[in-house]
């Protein structure tokens, strides 16, 4: 019973956050492009490593367009970054990728100012038992996200200082392996406070991909199996 409802909640805290898990038609667009990045990401969060390659290898292969002259090196970029994530032979690599996937959109908005404009929603309610607690996860990864593709700092910033208030003992995470929750929990929030004192998108990107992989070695590790879609 208490993983059935583990698994409902966090697929309610993450649910709506993108339109699927791949691109619904083959034409690029910058839909299918955002469509095709949340499929990446929700794949490694899920710890989903063979995941990863449909929607990472569609966007190494596509190239957004009708972009404005000089964007190419932003889309080389992208494309480079999509292209390691497909071939990853682990799931750390491809977190790495994919903070650098979420980079070269969010560089290549501010240089055209043409990008996502971000409505910083409400925090997320607090609370002290895990579904709450992942549900402060979600949105603070969301809001992560949301800083490095728009990009915006203000919910970049948002979503790390809630990642780092956001804790719990390691006994209500997984009461039969203390020493795995442990870790991962200060592992994570830790994270929150690092990513606060880091400015530009690289250092940003970095911090990412080690906070996502952090998700995904917690679902695999704690045995999390959560349908979600990012």
């Amino acid at each position: 019973m208490r993983r059935q409802l583990w698994m409902a909640l966090c697929s309610l805290a993450f649910a709506g956050c993108a339109t699927g898990s791949s691109p619904d038609r083959p034409d690029p667009t910058m839909t299918s492009h955002f469509d095709a990045a949340a499929g990446v990401h929700t794949a490694v969060i899920l710890g989903d490593l063979d995941g990863v390659r449909t929607p990472a290898g569609w966007l190494a292969e596509h190239a957004p367009p009708d972009l404005p002259e000089g964007s190419e090196a932003f889309v080389a970029e992208l494309q480079k970054y999509a292209a390691r994530a497909a071939d990853a032979r682990n799931l750390e690599d491809a977190a790495y990728a994919t903070g650098r996937i979420a980079q070269a959109c969010g560089e290549c908005h501010q240089a055209y100012v043409r990008g996502p404009v971000p409505v910083l929603p409400p925090g997320a309610a607090s609370g002290d038992d895990v579904a709450a607690h992942m549900v402060g996860h979600a949105w603070a990864v969301r809001r992560m996200w949301e800083g490095l593709v728009v990009p915006a700092d203000e919910s970049w910033m948002a979503g790390a200082r809630a990642l780092e208030c956001q804790r719990l003992p390691p006994e209500a995470v997984a009461a039969d392996d203390l020493e795995a929750a442990d870790y991962l929990e200060k592992r994570c929030h830790g994270l929150g406070s690092r990513a606060q004192l880091v400015s530009g998108a690289s250092a940003r990107a970095r911090i990412y991909g080690e906070l996502i992989a952090t998700c995904a070695d917690c679902h695999q590790r704690l045995g999390r199996k959560i349908a979600v879609v990012w």
